[in-house]
């Protein structure tokens, strides 16, 4: 292998030094070599994979990771070393320099960009080589400063009824990146209700144009209303505020009550029976049945409907339950179904049940119900038809009638005992004839020698009716103690052929008196077709359930109706939940706080609230929206959601009482509006100016010598709000100032409560007194939140800053009016 080297500039040098009258012999190649040897190499070693950088997208205020370029020797004759990297503006060199690279390998220039504010950021780094040839080389630096920006959905979750204790309910929070920059969002509670509501995860890092999602869930350790609130807060500071998303949910505690067995006793095979399983509710909020299930070796006989119940507070519901046996034999079975009540979540009804063998003594109708029949008057026959399915003779030998209205009713049959051959039938004919207007039971027996059921009893049933109608009862709910509730009416009305007089119109029972009467005219005569509304008014005089029964007595015909009345006393109609909202520390001037209130209806009657007066001095700084509370009507039992707001504009402790009332609605042509009492929400708050308090108030390090270092003094800030504060402190005069101030002008989160500490030092350099101040900052703020006056002396001197007599007055001065100024804001 043959290397040439090529000199440029000894060429050069030998053409010029060779004139016509010097022409000789060449030099040798070995004087050749000993010149070149003497002469600077320029051949180029650094090669570079690119001349331009893009590092992309970066979050402001964050720093990216290493990227960088490929650096080559491509010079045979010597080891390229890089000696310096010099990178402008947000961008910094990420290698370790100097390094060496070996001819023909290749190593990593690494950059790294940390962007300071939004959009393209322009920079050059300038790598420094022993390449002698090209000493610097430029790379062309581009990136671009990012924000990020969150978006909650949905703005509201209401999760309704929970059962208190129970396992709860869950729903989903998708936050959003509608920015240029990833982030990280965490999430807190806030509001009454929060303890009842948990957060998972409680943050989150969401991708640019993605969304992560948070699960809430809302498990009630108590009954009623738990409003909250969710707060998001991302680590971008510049970003936008992220809105708030509100929660609501109501505890409930429902309690199941369910039949404690079922038995069908014997049923003949290929005959089905019904059972009704009753499921009441004696607590509050919906109880749900739900998951019904059938077990145990005689499930398969069984059946239920429906799959499910929702039974309201104080109400009840219905599981009907089928028994259908196919062959002699028992068949035990138990019904299992799944509430939302704490303390039964699984309830098992045993069942029990047994097929027998089929009659030969067949019944055309295993019950009779005669339906509704004119009290005094027989109702039309109805005939039952009995019948020899077997093949032997059968002897019928006894029909009866029995039960507790044996009386009412009647029975046309056969002279017995009657020989039965097989095929023959045998027709009986009862009737009823109620006396009075109530429900009327009664059995038909029936004996034979059939050896499966040598006696059958046949259920009969019927209602007697008056076409003189009366209302069967009257409620009137919850009612204000002391307030006469909206009347109710019984209405009477004549069906009957003929004119009726009501002679009589009275109200009896041991706790009469809260129920009242507005009679008509007496005796009053109903024509035929004709009707009459009677008013009843309630007014309670107790917190207790009164019930009492209104006795309408007719002389023609000789008739008495009873109307049943009910209703139960209450202290109060509305209610408010919470009774009670404290707004905490809130700043001076800042954003408005809002906290729902939640207003119920405790009555049985519709109420209409008033427009409530505005909050006087010291409630000054609360605000409502009066015209939208004005003439919202409450049913019974409902509720709705207000919002109270706290805005101070100066430092205060503000509390009150705000109160609400409430009219029923007016009837008809009335004027006048009668108001009920009065009901109050507490209202709570405090409005400061300083959010941090400072330990000690001012510093003084004494007499110290010139030259010497004083004990440093620590400054102790703490946060006495309830957000996070972000703090920079510094020095007044941070230029020829013989005080030093730890971590000044670096930006220092404080959490709720929480506490930092700075350390001021002293080291005097002349004679004299020393002042200065440590002054503390809120991030972003236009003025300082704190001001801390810090003081030094050295012995024999004057004073330090150089004032005159009249320079130290003026400093007094300055002290004086700064004291006064910050008195209420400097702490300890």
């Amino acid at each position: 292998m043959f290397r040439f080297l090529v000199v440029t500039g000894l060429s050069l040098g030998l053409l010029s030094s060779c004139g016509p009258e010097d022409v000789g012999p060449l030099a040798s190649g070995d004087s050749l070599r000993q010149q070149a040897s003497a002469l600077p190499i320029m051949q180029r070693s650094l090669e570079l994979s690119s001349n331009f950088l893009d590092l992309g997208n970066q979050k402001r205020g964050t720093t990216g990771p290493a990227r960088g370029v490929k650096v080559t020797d491509i010079n045979s004759e010597y080891d390229l070393a890089i000696t310096g990297l010099a990178a402008t503006g947000p961008y910094s060199g990420a290698s370790r320099v100097p390094f060496g690279v070996t001819w023909l390998l290749s190593e990593d220039l690494q950059v790294r960009f940390s962007p300071t504010a939004l959009g393209p950021a322009p920079g050059v780094l300038t790598v420094s080589s022993s390449d002698s040839y090209t000493p610097q080389v430029p790379i062309e630096l581009a990136g671009t400063g990012v924000a990020s920006a969150a978006d909650p959905r949905p703005s509201r979750l209401a999760f309704g009824e929970q059962g208190v204790g129970g396992p709860g309910a869950s729903q989903s929070l998708e936050v959003h990146n509608v920015g240029d920059a990833p982030f990280q969002v965490r999430a807190e509670l806030e509001g009454a209700g929060a303890t009842s509501y948990r957060i998972d995860p409680s943050t989150l890092t969401v991708p640019v144009n993605g969304s992560s999602r948070f699960t809430v869930t809302f498990s009630p350790s108590e009954e009623g209303a738990a409003p909250a609130r969710l707060t998001l807060t991302t680590d971008e500071a510049d970003s936008p505020p992220v809105p708030a998303v509100l929660l609501t949910g109501t505890g409930v505690r429902p309690m199941a009550s369910v039949s404690a067995s079922l038995d069908f006793g014997p049923q003949r095979i290929g005959a089905s029976a019904v059972r009704p399983v009753t499921v009441s509710n004696a607590g509050s909020g919906t109880l749900t049945v739900s998951n019904l299930s059938l077990s145990g070796s005689g499930a398969g006989f069984y059946s239920v409907t429906p799959s499910a119940l929702a039974v309201p507070a104080g109400g009840s519901g219905t599981l009907n339950v089928t028994f259908t046996p196919t062959v002699p034999a028992s068949f035990p079975g138990t019904l299992t179904l799944a509430t939302n009540d704490a303390g039964r979540p699984s309830v098992a009804v045993p069942l029990a049940g047994a097929g027998t063998p089929p009659l030969e003594l067949q019944l055309s109708a295993t019950q009779v119900d005669f339906g509704d029949v004119q009290v005094g008057s027989p109702s039309a026959p109805r005939t039952l038809t009995l019948t020899n399915t077997g093949t032997h003779l059968l002897t019928l030998s006894a029909l009866g009638l029995s039960g507790v209205d044996a009386a009412a009713f009647s029975l046309t049959a056969p002279s017995l005992p009657v020989m039965m051959d097989p095929g023959n039938s045998v027709e009986v004919t009862v009737r009823v004839q109620p006396d009075a207007e109530r429900p009327f039971s009664g059995m038909l027996r029936v004996d034979s020698d059939d050896p499966n059921a040598p006696s059958m009893a046949v259920p009969l049933t019927g209602q007697g009716i008056s076409q003189l109608h009366v209302s069967a009862a009257l409620e009137f709910g919850k009612q204000l103690v002391n307030n006469t509730a909206m009347a109710r009416k019984v209405r009477i009305t004549n069906d009957t052929g003929a004119s009726v007089t009501l002679s009589a119109l009275q109200v009896e029972g041991a706790v009469a008196s809260p129920f009242s009467v507005k009679r008509p005219t007496l005796p009053l005569v109903l024509a035929p077709g004709e009707a009459q509304e009677v008013a009843v008014a309630f007014t309670p005089q107790a917190e207790s359930e009164v019930s009492a029964r209104l006795v309408a007595s007719f002389s023609e015909p000789a008739v008495r109706f009873v109307v049943a009345l009910h209703g139960q006393g209450l202290p109060a109609v509305l209610s408010f939940t919470p009774p009670a909202l404290d707004f905490g520390l809130v700043r001076v001037g800042g954003s408005r706080i809002y906290l729902p209130v939640t207003v119920t209806n405790l009555s049985s009657d519709p109420v209409v609230i008033a427009r409530p007066g505005e909050p006087g001095y010291p409630a000054r700084h609360f605000g409502i929206d009066a015209e939208s509370w004005e003439g919202r009507t409450l049913g019974p039992g409902a509720s709705t959601e207000l919002m109270i707001s706290y805005g101070p504009g100066q430092e205060s402790h503000d509390g009150s009482l705000l109160g609400i009332t409430a009219s029923p609605p007016k009837q008809g042509s009335q004027v006048e509006v009668k108001f009920l009492p009065v009901v109050s929400v507490a209202l709570r708050g405090q409005a400061v100016t300083h959010v941090l308090t400072f330990k000690p108030g001012s510093l003084d390090f004494g007499r110290v010598e010139e030259g010497m270092a004083a004990e440093p003094q620590v400054i102790t800030l703490t946060n006495t709000f309830s957000e996070e504060q972000r703090v920079v402190v510094k020095l007044r005069e941070a230029q020829g100032t013989p005080f030093t101030l730890e971590r000044a002008e670096e930006v220092q989160p404080i959490p709720p409560g929480g506490s930092a500490s700075f350390q001021v030092s002293f080291r005097p350099q002349g004679g004299g007194t020393s002042q200065n101040e440590v002054q503390v900052w809120l991030e972003g703020a236009t003025e300082p939140e704190g001001v801390i006056p810090v003081t030094g002396t050295v012995p024999g001197g004057g004073c330090g800053c150089g004032s005159t007599e009249a320079g130290g007055a003026g400093m007094l001065a300055l002290l004086v009016a700064l004291g006064s100024r910050r008195r209420s804001g400097a702490r300890g």
